[in-house]
């Protein structure tokens, strides 16, 4: 008798980080990007085969980040964030 291993799909979040980071779409100002590899990593993660949520843009507010992520956590196996990662004083990745 054969068996065959069953692995649920990975429930993957994604959110970006950056209070310069505005929907796609909407009119840019001044220090202002548009928030696009969050839909571009959450189309990546379905097309590995993954249950992909996407949260959006996050401010560059640790407190805010922090409780975004805890709030997220309940429905993801992983959590990618993007963003964030430069030597400016208000990155908090």
């Amino acid at each position: 008798c054969a068996t065959v291993v069953v692995r649920p799909r990975p429930r993957v979040v994604v959110l970006s980080t950056g209070s310069e980071l505005v929907q796609p779409g909407e009119e840019l100002t001044g220090g202002q990007i548009y928030d696009s590899n969050s839909f571009a990593l959450t189309a990546a993660a379905r097309d590995a085969g993954a249950i992909a949520y996407r949260v959006g843009a996050v401010t560059d507010d640790a407190e805010t980040l922090r409780a975004t992520i805890e709030d997220q956590l309940i429905r993801a196996d992983v959590i990618v964030t993007t963003g964030g990662v430069s030597v400016g004083a208000y990155d908090v990745v």
